[in-house]
């Protein structure tokens, strides 16, 4: 799981995109849900790579969610 360090909602959008970015390179983001894992929220995020590779990544959002 990635934890994501931010202050807000916008920026821990942001740092999830550019998380997924810097580390699968021309993948696309496909799908988003959130849910509980052991109490925290966690963003699950499905992303597409070029040659039709599907992972998902699980990230923390408990020090962000919502704070606006």
């Amino acid at each position: 799981m990635v934890v994501i360090d931010a202050d807000n909602e916008d920026d821990g959008v942001d740092a999830e995109h550019r998380w997924v970015r810097d580390h699968f390179p021309g993948f696309n983001w496909s799908e988003q849900s959130l849910s509980d894992c052991e109490g925290k929220p966690v963003d699950i995020v499905e992303i597409h790579g070029p040659g039709g590779e599907v992972r998902k990544i699980y990230f923390d959002i408990s020090m962000f969610f919502g704070k606006l």
